[in-house]
Order: structure tokens, then sequence, then C-alpha cells
């Protein structure tokens, strides 16, 4: 069944199939600002165990904050966030059973003021082709921006095909910081140090000494070679 979505609409739909979803919601979108009530309805959603993952596209650099703060929001709701350079698309999966296609984004001002045209689609057919292009042209091109997650954890293990599984799992690398510059470094707890503040600290190799910031974070926080995150971080990556 097809069914066309005015501008009103659709933001209502998104949630509703939202709350109605019970395995896994994937959405797509260009850009994101979420308002209450979409983020009520993720929170609900990961309450009843539906892995859910955004992903939008890559920001400028004067955006990459504001990207950022978002990333940090949607992850105390367990939601990863992913980016993808030039992605335009907007697509909302649910359960693998409904679908949403269209122009509307996942962005607050959007669902309350724009012109937007939306079709959802439940036909096997349709939601076969929609899976096998976010598989072939999203996930292959996203990066994490928010911490590890149990849905980027169960997809890298299930996912059937190769390629996809390869780039989920290298997400798990993702920038960190440098607990003495703070900057940004891949996040592995082994090496906390970018490449001169550990040569800097390999003359002593004192694993006790206190650095400046949170390896997972980057906040200051007196951490050390040995622990190199604040207690919330240190809780997430143990997870």
């Amino acid at each position: 069944m097809l069914k066309v979505l005015e501008s009103y609409e659709i933001g209502s739909a998104i949630i509703g199939n939202l709350k109605q979803s019970k395995t896994k919601c994937v959405l797509v979108s260009g850009y994101i600002k979420p308002w209450g009530h979409l983020k009520e309805a993720l929170g609900s959603a990961i309450k009843r165990g539906v892995d859910t993952a955004i992903y939008v596209r890559e920001p400028e650099e004067k955006d990459s904050q504001k990207l950022k703060e978002i990333g940090q929001e949607l992850q105390e709701l367990n939601v990863a966030l992913f980016t993808v350079q030039n992605l335009h698309a907007k697509i909302y999966l649910f359960d693998d059973k409904k679908v949403m296609v269209g122009s509307m984004n996942l962005y607050d001002y959007s669902q309350a003021n724009s012109i937007d045209f939306q079709i959802e689609v439940d036909d096997s057919e349709t939601i076969s082709a929609v899976n096998k292009f976010i598989n072939e042209n999203v996930i292959p091109k996203a990066k994490l921006i928010n911490r590890k997650t149990s849905f980027v954890k169960k997809l890298a293990g299930t996912v059937a095909n190769k390629v996809v599984t390869t780039v989920l799992n290298s997400v798990f690398s993702q920038p960190a910081y440098c607990i003495r510059c703070r900057k940004e470094i891949p996040d592995d707890i082994n090496k906390p140090l970018c490449d001169n503040c550990y040569g800097s600290w390999a003359k002593f190799k004192n694993q006790e000494f206190k650095e400046k910031y949170c390896l997972g974070c980057g906040k200051e926080y007196k951490t050390t070679y040995a622990k190199p995150y604040c207690p919330s971080c240190y809780k997430e990556w143990n997870r």
C-alpha cells in the first residue's frame, strides 16, 4: 500500500511508526535537529529494545560542533548517529516492514514550517530495494560521531554484507582525544596519546602521571595513561 503524506502529516507519521516499531529503525536525513516529541519517541523505542540508528549529511566545519552536541543527546538515548558525505536522501525505515521516502529532514523547523512531501510504502519489493540502497550507498560511507552503542555492535556482527560489516566494525576506532593536548586521535584505550605527546611521555613512561583530558569526550579531567577515561566515558566504553 502506498500512502501520500503532506507536510503537516509527516512528523506525526514518523513518530507513530517509531512508537509501533518492534525491532529496528534506520533513519536517513540530510540534516537533523530533533524536536521534543521525536526525542521522546526515540527514547521510547530504545526502551522497548528497538535498535535505532540515524544517518545525516556530514556538516561543514562551522556546523560540526552543533552536530556533535546533537550526537551527545542521542548517545544518552543509545541512538547511534552517523555522518555521510554529500548525503541528501530522506529515508525512514521501520522494522523492514514500512518505509517513508520524500523530502523532509529530521529537523524541528522543517516539521513545523517547510512544504514537504513524503510517501509511505509497505510492500516488500520496495523495502528490499531501499535496504539495498542503504547498504550500498549509505552505510559503507558512514562515520560514527557519537559513542559506541549496542545497535552498532549488534549490526556489525549480524549484517551479511562483508563490506558493510567491515565498515561498521571500523567505527569502533572513531576519533577521540589525546589526554595531554586534546588533539583528535583514534579511540583506543591502549593508545591515549597522540604521536607527539607519546614521544614526551615515553621518556619516563609514568602511567600514573596526571594528564589534562578525557580520551572519550575530550573534557577536562585528571586522567592518566593507565586510566584515560573520565567515569562516565569509562562506563560507556566498558558497556
